[in-house]
């Protein structure tokens, strides 16, 4: 399974803050055709996001939203521009945010890539390579082998 879209990884991302950068990735789930309803995924990523901050910490967020109108499991990968203030659990600014869009049949692939993504971040190495790189075509060629 590849959750992983070129459409969906983008570089150099401005955004101010963790409202702005939802809207503007769930519009790109929207417009990819990979959700059906904006405004119930954007529900769904808060009622989550109120429950624990899914900043994991060293500059990195993962938010997800189980919905209904989630076509297939898909992530979205931004690589900002400046970190934002996002309630992470190291305190720190997130400048990386892989979003996961969850349907709501998916339990086994969306915590096994859940998982491939937070274990790939823990090593330094790959996250300085996002953290450094300006093309999504890299990032892209990247994640295919995370899968």
């Amino acid at each position: 399974m590849n959750i992983f879209d070129l459409n969906l990884i983008k570089t150099y991302i401005d955004v101010r803050d963790k409202s702005g950068l939802f809207e503007m990735m769930v519009s790109d789930l929207y417009e990819n055709n990979i959700i059906a309803d904006k405004a119930g995924f954007l529900n769904a990523l808060y009622a989550r996001e109120s429950s624990l901050s899914t900043g994991i910490g060293n500059g990195i967020a993962i938010p997800h939203g189980r919905h209904d109108s989630v076509k297939e499991l898909k992530a979205v990968v931004y690589v900002l521009t400046d970190g934002i203030e996002y309630d992470a659990l190291d305190g720190e600014p997130v400048n990386l945010v892989f979003m996961l869009a969850i349907p709501l049949k998916a339990n086994s692939e969306y915590m096994k890539m859940l998982g491939l993504i937070s274990k790939t971040l823990q090593n330094t190495d790959n996250r300085d390579f996002f953290f450094m790189s300006n093309n999504a075509q890299e990032i892209y060629n990247f994640l295919k082998g995370i899968n």
